[in-house]
């Protein structure tokens, strides 16, 4: 498990149906003083309680009212679906604390901060979650003038204002994850949207909205996993100037996914990422030594030494985690892995079939 009073990022598990409470290390004046005061005053330092969940998901992701901006200082969400989340904790010396939650009290707390619409000309930041299996559209408020001016002229054209329908899902993944060319080096991805989480089956975006609020919308059922189905392939190319979306599946019978370029060219993301990963084809054997890249590393004789430089997790959950590579100007790609329970190791960090555990 992470303490916040060591230079060191650590990931940890917690499945709250095991445990009630995580020790983060410290005291409340170490919370406060490292990661931040309303951090310090939700979780009083020491320990996250399963009881503090929701406070924590409520203070980063809503607001009410213009001058209350959402957002929690010190946490980062990593990865947010309908039945658990990831956070980054800041730590001492520019290190990071991850933890992803889940269980029933994760899944409650998520359910607690979400509604089932959202509205983007109110002065509320709010969390819905679309089931594309339950419902066909969801709510978003406004119309289409106001779907232009406060998020942007494409989400307007795909939504039309006022509702996302099931069948505009797939438009909005594939906007807010493709775009840039040589020509048109600025056109990544969805204006007015990014991209929070994705996963082998949901994702989540944030979309702008009035004055400084910010609306979060989960997106869940068969229309979503199609979506996310429908814009990832089995290869990207880290040479090009294009955000694309690969999907690796490491059960496959060849075990590798074509990255692109040669065995150099991975250093356009970075230096640390090609020291990983051996040629163009990335290996089903180093999936689980980039996940540990990202959420390890640091030292009291080397404090920046945290993480994999350029790359980050960008969703998670029993089975998958995603990354998202820098390969410089505007171009991000984004990788799924899938099945990673499978692999040899996996259950040490927690990946399982049906269920995650403390590690």
């Amino acid at each position: 498990m992470g303490d916040i009073k060591n230079p060191k990022t650590q990931f940890t598990f917690v499945d709250t149906d095991l445990v009630s409470k995580i020790w983060i290390g410290g005291g409340m004046s170490d919370a406060a003083s490292i990661v931040g005061a309303e951090f310090a005053d939700i979780t009083g330092g020491t320990h996250i309680d399963n009881g503090e969940l929701d406070d924590i998901l409520s203070a980063a992701l809503t607001s009410r009212g213009w001058s209350d901006v959402p957002g929690l200082d010190g946490v980062e969400i990593v990865s947010l679906t309908s039945e658990s989340f990831t956070i980054a904790i800041d730590g001492s010396g520019g290190s990071k604390d991850y933890y992803t939650f889940t269980g029933d009290a994760a899944a409650t707390a998520i359910a607690s901060i979400s509604g089932g619409h959202i509205d983007i000309k109110n002065s509320k930041s709010q969390v819905a979650i679309f089931d594309t299996d339950a419902v066909s559209s969801i709510w978003i408020g406004g119309g289409k003038s106001d779907a232009r001016n406060l998020v942007g002229e494409e989400f307007a054209e795909i939504t039309g204002g006022s509702r996302i329908h099931d069948h505009e899902v797939e438009g909005l993944l594939a906007a807010a994850t493709s775009g840039s060319s040589w020509t048109n080096p600025d056109a990544h991805g969805l204006g007015g949207v990014e991209l929070l989480t994705l996963t082998d089956d949901e994702f989540t975006l944030t979309i702008d909205a009035a004055g400084p609020t910010r609306d979060t919308i989960i997106f869940k059922g068969a229309d979503a996993a199609d979506a996310i189905v429908s814009v990832a392939d089995e290869h990207i190319d880290i040479k090009n100037n294009k955000t694309q979306v690969g999907y690796f599946d490491v059960t496959r019978a060849d075990s590798t996914f074509f990255l692109g370029g040669g065995a150099s060219d991975k250093s356009i993301v970075s230096d640390e990422f090609n020291d990983l990963v051996a040629g163009s084809q990335l290996n089903k054997s180093e999936v689980l030594s980039i996940f540990e890249a990202i959420t390890s590393g640091g030292s009291w004789g080397n404090p920046g030494s945290n993480g994999l430089d350029r790359v980050e997790l960008v969703g998670m959950d029993n089975d998958s985690f995603t990354i998202a590579l820098d390969t410089g100007g505007p171009a991000v790609d984004y990788i799924i892995f899938d099945n990673v329970h499978t692999l040899d190791g996996a259950t040490a960090y927690g990946f399982a079939a049906d269920d995650l555990a403390i590690v």
